[in-house]
């Protein structure tokens, strides 16, 4: 079963019932969590406005793109996975990350 769950990951509030939900849903049917798949915030759909913090932001200084971007793509997924920790660990689950981060950097420190 794949349950998309889209979600803003500074918000504890919107973590700690989107968490609830997968964990009452795997008790409720007895399933075990063997997968979090964590796209960042990012990669946006049409018709939503990037979080403050992204790098879609057009009035973002370049000097900070670097931080930004590694927020945006290493430490929300970092934390969106330490939330899911216990589950994941009952069915020696994994964490899976979709990012264009190392591509997008490489391609920019190469091209200088």
């Amino acid at each position: 079963m794949v349950a998309p769950m889209p979600l803003n990951l500074w918000s504890r509030s919107q973590r700690d019932a989107v968490h609830e939900t997968v964990r009452a849903h795997c008790a409720a049917s007895d399933l075990r969590l063997v997968a979090l798949l964590v796209s960042p915030a990012n990669q946006l759909r049409a018709g939503t406005s990037p979080p403050l913090h992204s790098t879609e932001h057009t009035d973002i200084a370049p000097e900070d793109a670097w931080r930004i971007s590694v927020v945006d793509e290493v430490t929300e997924p970092v934390i969106m996975a330490c939330d899911y920790r216990s589950l994941l660990s009952e069915a020696s689950g994994r964490v899976i990350i979709l990012s264009n981060f190392a591509e997008r950097w490489c391609s920019a420190l190469t091209s200088r």
